[in-house]
Order: structure tokens, then sequence, then C-alpha cells
């Protein structure tokens, strides 16, 4: 979150702690590990998108992540009971204010050969 060490810390000492992220294949592709498959890497692209947040709204974000969806699925935690933490945790966050979030991806473009 720009500016926002509040959040920084809230994502790696409450969020992480209560909602452990679920195992993915997060495997970097190189031009090695597509050639297999008949590609050859052309161009890898990093970005980073900024994105305006009120709190409701980023409730309803955070509900759908996969870390959330998780829990809920393995451990049967209830919706109502995840979205009343997020909102009594996330209050001093927000402090009644919108706030921007920075996403980083990326794009591999591949060719087949």
């Amino acid at each position: 979150m720009e500016h926002n060490t509040a959040y920084t810390d809230w994502w790696h000492n409450a969020y992480l702690k209560g909602f452990p992220k679920p195992y993915r294949d997060e495997t970097v592709w190189t031009g090695e590990n597509v050639a297999p498959f008949g590609f050859s890497m052309l161009r890898q692209v990093q970005y980073e998108m900024r994105y305006t947040f009120d709190m409701d709204t980023f409730l309803d974000f955070m509900m759908i992540q996969s870390n959330v969806n998780a829990k809920i699925r393995e451990n049967g935690a209830k919706e109502e009971k995840i979205r009343k933490w997020f909102r009594e945790t996330l209050s001093p966050v927000f402090n009644g204010e919108k706030q921007i979030l920075l996403f980083t991806g990326y794009s591999w473009y591949l060719e087949r050969v």
C-alpha cells in the first residue's frame, strides 16, 4: 500500500499469519523451461499497477483471495467472521480514507517454434 507502513505490518504480522498462502506452482518461466513444450521466450515484462480502494471495496477484494478461500474451504471458516476481522484489523490502516495499492506483475511472451 503506497505510503502506508501500517498496511505492510498488517499484511505480514496479521493477514499472512491467519491466512497463509496455499501451495501454488510459482515457477518463473525461462527459455530453458518452455523449450520442452515447443516454445521460445520472446520477452518478459514486469509492471506495476496502482489501484485506489476504499475500505469496503478492499474487503470485497480480499474475500476473493486464494488465502481466504483456502481458509473457508479447508478449515470451515465463516465468511462473515472473516469479513468482520478484516474490518476490525484494517480500520486503523485505512483510517476512513481511500488507499492506493501497488500491484506488481509480469507478462511472458512466448512463441511456438
